[in-house]
């Protein structure tokens, strides 16, 4: 796993050169953590027009048992920023 940026807390930091401490950055970083195992994936759904939660992700791995977990929020950053919270709390369990 990557280490942290000191700016945001998120994944990211001088191992990324490319990471900014913007919620674009943020965003791509998260989706990089949630995918960068193999087999992993993170599909990012449209938006609920009829009303909250607004956004949600769909991951699906190693750390969700292999089957489709969903994530909301918001927004996409805090629907991801949900899996990734899961993901990283799963991942210190190991």
């Amino acid at each position: 796993m990557s280490s942290l940026c000191d700016k945001c807390g998120m994944p990211g930091g001088k191992s990324r050169p490319q990471h900014e401490c913007r919620p674009g950055g943020a965003i791509w970083a998260m989706i990089e953590a949630l995918r960068a195992d193999e087999g992993n994936t993170v599909t990012i759904l449209c938006d609920n027009p009829e009303g909250t939660p607004n956004s949600a992700v769909e991951c699906c791995g190693d750390w969700t048992d292999w089957q489709q977990r969903r994530f909301t929020g918001d927004t996409v950053f805090r629907a991801l920023e949900a899996a990734h919270t899961s993901f990283t709390t799963i991942a210190r369990r190991g």
